[in-house]
């Protein structure tokens, strides 16, 4: 199951700087359960983009755990 809890998320180059709710989803399944539950979310990968990094004060999904194929 996905794990809920808010993060001061931020880019590599650490400017802007959010509190976001984050959702982690362990498994791919976890998925369209948490799509229901959120209201707005975005996904977000491993934060080192400078400039423009998925940033979403109404929630954040972060993809970390997904990182491997079967």
């Amino acid at each position: 199951m996905a794990t809920t809890k808010d993060q001061r998320l931020h880019g590599w180059g650490n400017v802007p700087v959010h509190s976001c709710p984050t959702w982690r989803p362990e498994k791919r399944r976890d998925l369209p359960s948490l799509l229901k539950e959120a209201e707005t979310v975005v996904a977000r990968g491993a934060g080192r983009s400078y400039g423009d990094a998925a940033l979403q004060p109404k929630g954040v999904v972060s993809t970390e755990r997904l990182n491997h194929f079967m």
